[in-house]
């Protein structure tokens, strides 16, 4: 009899504890720190200039290439995005893109979007904040910011920022 109350003990004990680590751990596996940098190396762009000749709506921008955990180092994934010019003529000679761009990481898929500001029929000069839409693997559910940070015409800086 002592014997079966012990092991229900252990048992009640067991399943408690596994019930409040479940509760306690994220739906997202995002980094430890909440903060990740990675390099993207593009590879392949494609411009599709639609309409009239020139920068209007509808033109879409499409690329690809690898990410990187250093700038210049290995890959460790892949990128792709598309781009399509939603506004042109605004005063400084910017143009408006809606930008959405997937990662395939170790563990997971990433996708972040935003409305980027570029100098009219070019690539982006500056950075520009994206909002996190979610993810797969060890990214499900995750939600925050990516700053978008160009260092050339083909390399970029992205810190990506999650919250709970």
């Amino acid at each position: 009899m002592r014997i079966r109350q012990l092991t229900a003990a252990l048992l009640t004990t067991v399943v408690a504890s596994t019930a409040i680590a479940a509760a306690v751990t994220p739906a997202s596996a995002a980094p430890d720190s909440g903060k990740m940098t990675v390099y993207m190396a593009q590879t392949e762009r494609n411009v599709l200039d639609l309409g009239a000749t020139g920068s209007t709506i509808g033109d879409v921008v499409t690329g690809s290439g690898n990410v990187t955990k250093t700038k210049g180092g290995a890959p460790i994934g892949s990128f792709s995005y598309r781009s399509e010019t939603v506004r042109v003529n605004i005063p400084g000679g910017i143009e408006n893109r809606l930008s959405t761009i997937w990662f395939s990481l170790p563990g997971g898929s990433l996708m972040a979007s935003t409305v980027i500001n570029v100098p009219s029929g070019t690539r982006p000069v500056k950075s520009q904040d994206y909002v996190i839409l979610g993810g797969t693997g060890k990214y499900a559910g995750a939600a925050g910011d990516m700053t978008f940070t160009p260092l050339s015409p083909d390399d970029y800086k992205l810190t990506f920022r999650f919250t709970d």
